[in-house]
């Protein structure tokens, strides 16, 4: 599962000017800031990695014309109408993921950062993380994909090297 937090991204790779809360932006602003992170993030979000993907944005002014959520191209939008804000929604995202599901988070929020460590998830700096070239971790392979390695088979025979190291090891 990756998580972006839709905001902080959007500062972070300047598509907004750095702003304190309560900050009001002239009607369209906030649309078009999100609208062309959206397009450069799912141009370049690898396709495995879509259908996986939520963006959490804040929700104190909502785009009226919008659902709570919606997908673009597999990728799930999200408003965080429910919550004080976006990072309350990532962390309670983060505390209810399950152990050992892959979980990387994009926020440069400190608090998030905290959380994601507790649960010894994977964050990035937004800024890091897009201007590093969106990197991600490999996807971790499920019980249906196929392993690369066979299993051991205990009735082959021993190498020649096999051999050596066990006559070695009993004083052969």
């Amino acid at each position: 599962m990756l998580i972006i937090d839709g905001y902080n991204l959007i500062h972070a790779i300047g598509l907004l000017p750095a702003a304190g809360r309560g900050v009001r932006y002239e009607p369209g602003v906030l649309e078009r800031a999100r609208e062309k992170m959206l397009e450069l993030v799912i141009k370049d979000l690898p396709e495995s990695w879509r259908k996986e993907t939520t963006i959490v944005f804040d929700a104190l002014e909502p785009p009226e014309f919008l659902p709570n959520s919606y997908q673009r191209s597999g990728v799930h939008i999200v408003f965080a109408r429910d919550y004080q804000d976006a990072d309350e929604m990532i962390i309670e995202m983060v505390q209810n993921a399950q152990r050992g599901e892959s979980v990387v988070v994009i926020s440069s929020d400190h608090r998030i950062q905290a959380t994601v460590r507790r649960r010894h998830f994977i964050y990035r700096d937004s800024d890091q993380w897009y201007f590093g070239g969106m990197q991600l971790p490999e996807r971790r392979q499920n019980a249906d994909t196929p392993k690369t390695k066979d299993k051991p088979n205990p009735d082959a025979p021993l190498s020649k090297e096999e051999t050596e190291y066990w006559l070695r090891f009993f004083g052969k």
